[in-house]
């Protein structure tokens, strides 16, 4: 009966596929049509995840079965190996039951996704895991087996009409652990946000004399709950520095508190004075974040030590807990244990 909702089984299978050449037609295509468009006019900062509905048209328009299997999958910036998904859609709920696949430097990932939009309210359900996976930062001239691995758990779920609706529902985790490692200093330069060079300077003072960065550990952990993220522990260690952080998102007005502090390793030949902002906040919203430092000032008691009446309670909290010690990554994965366990 062609005049009712269309049924689709298919099933790809591939040992390469390349989807370079396919991007580089459309980019072509994308800028030729811009030039026939008048740039728009400035406005004000919009929500990051807009207020608008979804159209699920696509997704009530037809049903469908999908799998892909595919043995090498050529994209403009990477290689992928052994692609598996296998994808359901009916009435307007869509699941991709499985997805699987291995990146070039032996990263995998697995997991699963479902957007029931067969009612005006949607309902969004992730569960993904990376494992080992290893950033490719142009101009990182280390070898891609000495950078850091990274291993990252996403389990969100969320109810609403548009993405903001969706954000501000937002309930689950997001869990990032990072190895040992080593990372080229010299990527800074390529870094064009200033926020996020303002942290990785304040991470590493030095990485315009160091040529790598050694990273000892990373752990962070984002906890949503009706919307509100929040940001705790978070804890980073390289051979000369410790970094701790916390704060919160609030993803209904879209307002950002966040907190870190560094302080140098004992041991290492660097004192805390040598270091001119220690604590960093981060305010505004996700549209338009702002970057607060504040200075240590460098007084003499029992040798040397750094002041910090200029920092809020919580940063001066954190800052006296930075020592060399103290094993923070460890102690910040026995503390997402804790409140993990609490959450189940």
């Amino acid at each position: 009966d062609i005049t009712a909702k269309p049924s689709v089984q298919a099933s790809l299978t591939s040992k390469h596929l390349d989807l370079r050449r396919l991007r580089e037609r459309l980019e072509k295509d994308d800028s030729a049509n811009q030039e026939l468009v008048k740039a728009p006019e400035p406005t004000e900062a919009k929500l990051v995840f807009p207020d608008e509905p979804f159209d699920p048209v696509f997704l009530r328009s037809v049903n469908a079965d999908v799998s892909v299997r595919v043995q090498e999958l050529a994209l403009p910036a990477k290689i992928l190996r052994d692609l598996n998904v296998d994808l359901h859609l009916e009435d307007g709920r869509l699941e991709i039951e499985r997805a699987t696949a291995i990146g070039s430097a032996e990263g995998r990932l697995t997991g699963s996704l479902s957007l029931d939009a067969a009612a005006d309210t949607y309902r969004l359900d992730t569960d993904i895991s990376l494992r080992q996976i290893r950033l490719d930062i142009p101009g990182d001239e280390t070898e891609r087996m000495q950078q850091p691995p990274i291993d990252i758990d996403i389990d969100l779920q969320a109810v609403g009409a548009t993405p903001h609706e969706l954000a501000s529902s937002a309930d689950g985790a997001i869990q990032l652990v990072i190895g040992k490692g080593v990372m080229d200093s010299g990527v800074l330069d390529v870094v064009t946000a200033d926020i996020l060079l303002t942290l990785l300077n304040a991470f590493n003072p030095f990485s315009k004399t160091d040529p790598t960065t050694e990273l000892q550990c990373g752990v962070a952990l984002l906890s949503f709950e009706n919307g509100v993220a929040k940001l705790e522990p978070m804890a980073f260690q390289s051979d000369k520095m410790t970094m701790l952080g916390k704060g919160r998102i609030d993803l209904g007005t879209e307002k950002l508190n966040f907190e870190w502090v560094t302080k140098p390793r004992k041991g290492v030949g660097i004192s805390a004075s040598m270091i001119t902002n220690p604590y960093i906040r981060l305010g505004g919203t996700l549209s338009t974040p702002s970057v607060q430092l504040k200075e240590a000032e460098a007084v003499v008691s029992t040798g040397a030590a750094v002041a910090t009446m200029g920092l809020s309670l919580v940063a001066k909290g954190m800052f006296d807990r930075v020592t060399a010690e103290k094993k923070v990554c460890k102690h910040a994965l026995e503390e997402i244990a804790v409140r993990t366990a609490d959450r189940q």
